[in-house]
């Protein structure tokens, strides 16, 4: 599902239903707020250079090495609008153990995000 030139995707029409963009995300642990339909819209953005960059091509992993919260939501939707499969990483993981992930994942990129 790569995401077009005008940021929209099949999976969009269910994101962005009636009544949906006007849902606010809440990081938890950090208090940021941002509207469903931001958090979509940059994601579907960052999708579109994702792809345009052959940075992510269909059915590529993405090794997701980034915290829970909002960035991690936005990171995560840009690589399924992009077309890759994402493969998580907990930081919390032992450094080998973080190693065996992306080695094993034969992922050819691996996105990190920022609460």
């Amino acid at each position: 599902m790569h995401a077009t030139s005008s940021g929209s995707s099949p999976l969009l029409p269910r994101l962005m239903d009636a009544g949906s963009t006007n849902h606010v995300l809440v990081d938890v642990e950090s208090g940021v707020e941002e509207r469903l339909a931001e958090l979509v819209r940059a994601a579907s953005a960052f999708a579109t250079m994702l792809s345009s960059e052959e940075l992510v091509r269909r059915g590529d992993r993405v090794v997701l090495l980034a915290p829970p919260g909002i960035g991690w939501a936005r990171a995560f939707l840009a690589t399924i609008f992009a077309g890759g499969a994402v493969v998580p990483a907990p930081l919390g993981a032992p450094p080998a153990g973080l190693e065996h992930i992306v080695r094993n994942s034969e992922a050819p990129l691996a996105n990190g995000a920022e609460r």
